[in-house]
């Protein structure tokens, strides 16, 4: 979620601070009687801050504000073969969806798209750091095995003993 820092700007010396939010749900106020508390919200969308703030003769007036909080991009990512483990040698293509703006590291392409030759047997991390239309950013990671597919890896023939029937199936 987004986390704002919110002041407290009232005179008359308060010792005391009621604060919240409307609508509340997937709001977290780090203290709401602190003086500068930190909120965090889950959700883009329109919420109104207010404060109470007491001293020794009472409450003050509420004091209200009214903020809009921009949702973060929702990240989709996706890898062409479907699967996490690709074969030395395939063509393989990640894509990402929901901003409008995108950069791929460690390659820094800047594309919602990035597409390679799959080379060594190693396992390739990346990380997509998007934009939505508003500026407000969000990243992504995803790991893809590259893996030499050939069933059997590096067999010690020598020392390997196998027997081959005929398929009865086939009658042969």
């Amino acid at each position: 979620g987004l986390d704002i820092n919110f002041i407290d700007l009232s005179s008359e010396a308060p010792t005391s601070w009621s604060w919240s939010a409307s609508p509340n749900t997937g709001v977290v106020i780090t203290s709401a009687s602190s003086q500068n508390p930190s909120m965090t919200f889950a959700n883009g969308g329109t919420y109104v801050i207010s404060l109470t703030a007491s001293n020794g003769f009472g409450a003050g007036t509420v004091s209200s504000k009214t903020v809009m909080i921009n949702a973060l991009p929702s990240l989709t990512l996706t890898n062409s073969s479907n699967s996490q483990t690709v074969c030395v040698g395939d063509d393989v293509t990640l894509t990402a969806a929901g901003a409008a703006s995108y950069t791929w590291e460690p390659l820094a392409i800047i594309n919602s798209s990035i597409n390679f030759i799959a080379s060594s047997t190693y396992a390739l991390t990346y990380t997509v750091d998007a934009k939505s239309s508003l500026g407000c950013e969000n990243s992504e990671t995803i790991s893809i095995e590259v893996s030499e597919c050939t069933g059997i890896a590096n067999a010690q023939i020598e020392s390997m003993n196998f027997e081959i029937f005929p398929n009865p199936a086939n009658r042969d």
